[in-house]
Order: structure tokens, then sequence, then C-alpha cells
């Protein structure tokens, strides 16, 4: 496989742990909502939880991907984490038959097994909710600075089933 197709759907994690990039998706370069859509074309679906203006779930099915943008500071009157030019990318997971197309940094995928996942990833850490693949430090919560999962597979019946990651670029 050429290198460029390669890096269309690769998980890219910086050194502080956090991930980075999604594909095309630059996360540190320019974190926007809007951006996302350029690296992934328009979403399937695009609504606030709750009604939360500050929070924006965000779907694209033919990628299996689903993530959370959101903006705790000042977001003008009618506008909310869904407008392009607000939301931050806070959260993603990867999981279904069209998130195999994804592949982590070591190359891990959806459906590997956890004996592949040990060999790609072997300083992986087991917890009660999957793997931690990177391990990132966070400031908030009570006793903090805390240790949390950057970017966890989930891994059920011995295979991995879904890659999820706090992101955190509009804050904690």
């Amino acid at each position: 496989m050429l290198p460029a197709v390669a890096d269309a759907a690769t998980i890219r994690v910086a050194s502080d742990g956090y991930v980075s990039r999604l594909g095309g998706f630059d996360i540190r370069d320019d974190p926007r909502l809007r951006n996302a859509v350029r690296a992934f074309g328009d979403p399937d679906a695009r609504y606030n939880p709750g009604g939360h203006t500050e929070a924006c779930r965000v779907v694209w099915r033919q990628r299996g991907l689903r993530m959370t943008f959101s903006n705790f500071g000042l977001i003008p009157d009618g506008r909310t984490a869904c407008h392009g030019s607000y939301g931050k990318a806070q959260a993603m997971t990867i999981r279904g038959r069209a998130g195999r197309v994804w592949r982590t940094w070591r190359g891990l995928r959806l459906g590997m097994t956890e004996r592949d996942l040990r060999r790609r990833h072997p300083a992986a850490t087991r917890h009660a909710h999957g793997y931690w693949l990177t391990t990132v430090t966070h400031p908030y919560g009570g006793d903090c600075p805390c240790r949390a999962p950057g970017l966890r597979a989930k891994v059920t019946d011995g295979r991995v089933t879904s890659l999820r990651a706090r992101i955190g670029a509009a804050g904690d």
C-alpha cells in the first residue's frame, strides 16, 4: 500500500499521548469542525446532544467515525458548537464494520485479535474498559493531575471492537 493511502486512515498521537491526527484531519493544526468536514466530507449527522449549544455530535457512517466537538468559551448568539468555526475536537469513537479502514500508527485495526494488539502496542495497559494504547495527564478533577486513556481499544470476545480517544482540543 502506498504511504499516502495508508496515511489517509491512520490515527496518530503526539508525544503527550493525545490524538493529534485522524487521517487528513490535523487536529493540532486546527481542531475546528470545519477542518474535519474538509478532511472527511459532509457528515451523515450533526446535532447538539440534549440541546446543549456547547457540544456537537458528528457522525460519518461510511468511516465508522463519531466525534464530539465542543466549545467551552463564548459562542455568539444563534451559534452552537455544530457551527464549523466554533466546535473543536474533543473526543472520537471508531467502531463498526466501516471503522475497519482506520489503523493506529502501529497498524492496529478493528477486528484484530487481542494478541495482535499486544504485539503492535506492547506498552498498552489493560484496564476495566479496554487497553490504554496511550496515557495522558490532565489537570481536571478532585485529586489531579490525573492519568487517563488518550487512545483506548475496547476488546470484546478477544477482538478489537472500537477505538476511543480523548482529544481535548476544547479543554476538559
